[in-house]
Formats: structure tokens, C-alpha cells, sequence
């Protein structure tokens, strides 16, 4: 996501969804944005495998060590019921 998109992102969500939250420093690994079944709550979705790349250039870490730090501290970490998502495409899955 380019930076004026993000900021727009930002605008939109502050005007629709004000407690949506984002996880900070992978902006550039945003999809979009998803509804949550049965409620009026807007998600985050952010490219999970984008997000591992982004630690591993920024903090200059393996894939594991980025991998092992993202699982813990970003994707297990629930923050209330607007926690972003992190999607994982199905690629390579069953075989």
C-alpha cells in the first residue's frame, strides 16, 4: 500500500470504523479491509508472508527468526475485538 493510499485508508476508517485498529510498521503488507460476520466491525487484513518479509529487511533476521517474533508477538496478540487479520494465501497447502 502506497503511502497516500494508507493515509486514505486511515481517513476512511476514522470516519466508518473510529476503534479499527492497525498494526503499526506494516503498511505496505495492508489488502484491504473485511467485515466481520454478524457484527458492524471493520478488519484490517494485512499479507501475512508480506509482513514476515518487512521484519526480515528491516531487523535483518531469517526467515524462522521473523517467523517465530511475528506468530508471538503480532499474530498472537489479540487487542480487542478489532484485532487485524493476517491472511495466508492457500499456495502450496495439501501438498
Amino acid at each position: 500500500m502506497t503511502p497516500g493510499t494508507h493515509q486514505t485508508l486511515i481517513r476512511w476508517l476514522s470516519e466508518h470504523s473510529p476503534d479499527t485498529l492497525l498494526a503499526d510498521g506494516y503498511e505496505e503488507a495492508i489488502l484491504g479491509v473485511a467485515a466481520q460476520g454478524g457484527t458492524q466491525r471493520l478488519l484490517v487484513v494485512y499479507d501475512r508472508p508480506k509482513c514476515l518479509k518487512i521484519l526480515m529487511d528491516r531487523e535483518k533476521w531469517t526467515e524462522g527468526e521473523a517467523e517465530e517474533w511475528f506468530s508471538f508477538n503480532t499474530e498472537g496478540a489479540f487487542v480487542g475485538e478489532f484485532t487485524p487479520l493476517f491472511f495466508e494465501p492457500l499456495k502450496g497447502w495439501g501438498e
